[in-house]
């Protein structure tokens, strides 16, 4: 009585399905090895092959088998493409898509094809061509210049490919190198005289980096009207004309020159080195002290020289990249959220950094230690580097976050810039404190919402005067689903999405369970995507009855995870496990005629403990088939069997069901033919009609 609620797993691939493979094998017809000619309009001999009807076909091979005795061209009709193939190959080069698998193992370039998963492929909804790599089309020619068979041109980069993600990783390194150490090297210069031949190279590092993206960005590609541009001519003209080019190449501007100039125009070819060690010695030594008729001068310029580094600030124009990285890192990790609030985190750092750096700029101009604001630099502790930065990072916080006290200006320029500190600080931090709890209000969403639905029901039982074990069950059946990330609402997470990806993606999330269901292994695709989208998951806690003997049968169950056992009518005696994969209740769900049970169903299934089930509804099932008469009638078969290999199926009820229906399809078609009938009789009066009245029309017309 239970053999038809055991667990049942699904064949591996249906017999229909292998011989079809085999099949299709037979049949492929051998391609050609040798690459087709460059033009991109058919050839005379192409369009002939594609249009020729089957006589012109069969005197062609009638002719060709004539010369047998030729080695060399009974070889080459061998290999010659069929009329579709060559047809489908032209339309494709037309198109400019790519070669599908068999053409690109006709001519060599891919190995034999690895067996499909044919479930799968029955399945597939989704575009399996892949992207085109290198601009060859396929007519083996590229679209830039039509050179040879490998393509001539760097390949365009799909902005979505990883190898472009990792780029942008590289080149927001470099970004972030220029954002932090150009501005610091050019106000702390002990820190840029330090190591000069790590910062030489490093910078020129960056400079070769930033000149690569140029490239990179040169064949990215985009969309237009929907598709991926992947013309590398087309790619480097949009980027040409574009004010991201005009950016980039300022960016890489040699700005470095400018030092030199103004190093010569300012500095002696001899004084440069003596003055430049004395000043490095002063302020090393702490000599440099308020009111210093030098001030210190790095590098040995002239009092109206900056610091070489500050010429480099141009690299600063990379920074849409680094904020490009950023929307692609949202948009790839599974933690949104927590990018955003790191991005922001880096940008306070950054303005902090600068800030302090001015602060220093400001300090050296006014002089050190000339007033209580500026920064001190006597004494051996204030004159290292760590120190200097670190207060002036100090300072620059307390400024900007308008917390803390900071030193009373003196001057007049020392008033402006902290005006200036105390306005950006108000706008920046109130705009940057605003983001950061809108973030955290939304990385929060799913739990408040999930904990108003819990506080609702909690409210709800407590009104209701629930006793405390059926209350106990309820929160716990809501703390197993938060735990197990189930209290997303997947119905209306996937609104959003439009119905083919939203059934591809169902497809890939409930595929195994479809896998192992019988009746639905030979169906049409279409049909089960119907079926797929249907599928809701309910969540039983242990003790809960899935379904109990007697009651009829409204929906099959696919268990997901977790353990169904079924039990005897005192709910004690267990007759089998379900485990995992485990298929119960799907022939009561058809209405088979002669079914002994009534459709009803046959055991009492229990859940030991929480269990995941997805459930598919009779009303859905029988809604689906409405459009699929055959995969009804195939359904109903399989079911039939099933029930037959059990002995539950009655073959006279079953035999006078088919005749009642016959019968009422005979009336049907009895009904038609009299309609038909009907209408020509109807139709025959009608010419009759036209006739008369011709006919008095002309007798009218004689008689005037």
């Amino acid at each position: 009585m239970c053999s038809s609620l055991m667990a049942t797993q699904g064949d591996e691939i249906p017999a229909v399905e292998a011989a079809a493979k085999s099949s299709e094998q037979s049949n492929a017809s051998p391609r050609s090895s040798h690459s087709a000619p460059p033009t991109t309009a058919v050839s005379a001999e192409e369009e002939q092959d594609a249009v020729a009807p089957s006589s012109n076909a069969n005197a062609s091979t009638t002719r060709l088998n004539s010369h047998q005795q030729d080695g060399e061209a009974q070889e080459k009709l061998q290999r010659k493409p069929s009329v579709l193939q060559k047809a489908g190959r032209w339309v494709r080069s037309r198109l400019g898509r790519p070669l599908a698998d068999g053409d690109l193992e006709a001519d060599g370039v891919n190995g034999p094809a690895e067996d499909p998963d044919y479930f799968l492929e029955k399945l597939a909804l989704g575009a399996s061509t892949q992207a085109m790599e290198g601009g060859v089309t396929s007519r083996g020619r590229c679209h830039c210049c039509g050179g040879g068979r490998v393509s001539c041109c760097p390949p365009a980069i799909d902005p979505s490919k990883p190898f472009h993600y990792q780029w942008l990783i590289v080149v927001t390194i470099a970004v972030l190198y220029n954002m932090v150490f150009v501005v610091g090297r050019a106000v702390f210069w002990e820190l840029d005289n330090a190591t000069p031949y790590l910062w030489f190279a490093l910078d020129y590092l960056c400079d070769a980096i930033y000149l690569a993206d140029m490239v990179v960005h040169a064949h990215e590609g985009y969309l237009e009207q929907g598709l991926m541009v992947r013309d590398t001519r087309l790619l480097r003209k949009n980027y040409f004309q574009s004010f991201r080019f005009k950016m980039d190449t300022v960016s890489v501007l040699p700005t470095d020159l400018l030092y030199v100039v103004l190093l010569r125009s300012a500095v002696g070819p001899s004084s440069g080195d003596a003055a430049a060690a004395s000043n490095s010695s002063d302020l090393l030594s702490g000599n440099q002290v308020a009111g210093s008729p030098t001030p210190f001068r790095p590098c040995g310029a002239g009092p109206h020289v900056p610091c070489p580094v500050i010429v480099r600030i141009n690299r600063l124009m990379r920074i849409p990249r680094l904020l490009e990285f950023f929307d692609r890192t949202e948009t790839r990790t599974s933690y949104p959220n927590v990018c955003r609030i790191l991005k922001v985190v880096l940008f306070i750092l950054l303005i902090i950094h600068w800030n302090a750096c001015i602060y220093f700029a400001i300090s050296y101009a006014v002089g050190f230690g000339t007033d209580h604001w500026v920064y001190n630099i006597t004494g051996a502790r204030n004159s290292s580097l760590s120190r200097q930065y670190i207060y002036s990072f100090y300072w620059s916080t307390l400024t900007l976050t308008t917390i803390g006290e900071t030193p009373q200006p003196e001057t007049d320029a020392e008033y402006l810039f902290v005006v200036i500190d105390f306005l950006a600080g108000v706008l920046i931090f109130a705009t940057i404190v605003g983001n950061i709890g809108s973030m955290i209000t939304n990385m929060n969403a799913a739990r408040v919402e999930f904990q108003n639905r819990m506080d609702g029901i909690k409210q709800y039982m407590a009104f209701r005067r629930v006793s405390p074990v059926l209350a106990s069950r309820v929160i716990r059946w809501f703390d197993y689903l938060w735990a197990n990330k189930q209290a997303l609402d997947e119905g209306r997470v996937l609104s959003a999405l439009p119905d083919p990806l939203k059934a591809e993606l169902a497809i890939h999330v409930h595929l195994d369970a479809l896998r192992r269901v019988r009746l639905f292994q030979d169906c049409e695709p279409g049909l089960l995507v119907e079926l797929v989208l249907r599928l809701t998951l309910q969540v039983f806690s242990p003790g809960d009855y899935v379904c109990r003997k007697g009651d009829v049968g409204k929906e099959m169950y696919i268990v997901k995870r977790g353990r169904l056992i079924v039990v005897a009518d005192d709910g004690r005696t267990a007759f089998a496990t379900l485990g995992a994969g485990s298929v119960f209740g799907e022939v009561s769900i058809l209405n088979i005629p002669g079914n002994r049970t009534g459709n009803r169903r046959t055991a009492n299934v229990r859940s030991v403990g929480y269990s995941d089930v997805f459930c598919l509804a009779k009303a859905d099932l029988w809604r689906a088939l409405e459009d699929y008469p055959e995969a009804r009638r195939s359904l109903l078969e399989r079911g039939c069997q099933l029930l037959r290999k059990d002995g539950l199926l009655d073959e006279d009820e079953l035999k006078k069901a088919e005749a009642e229906n016959e019968s009422i399809k005979d009336k049907v078609k009895r009904l038609e033919e009299q309609m038909g009938k009907i209408q020509k009789y109807v139709h025959h009066l009608q010419m009759e009609n036209d006739a008369h009245k011709a006919v008095i029309s002309q007798l009218q017309n004689g008689n005037t």
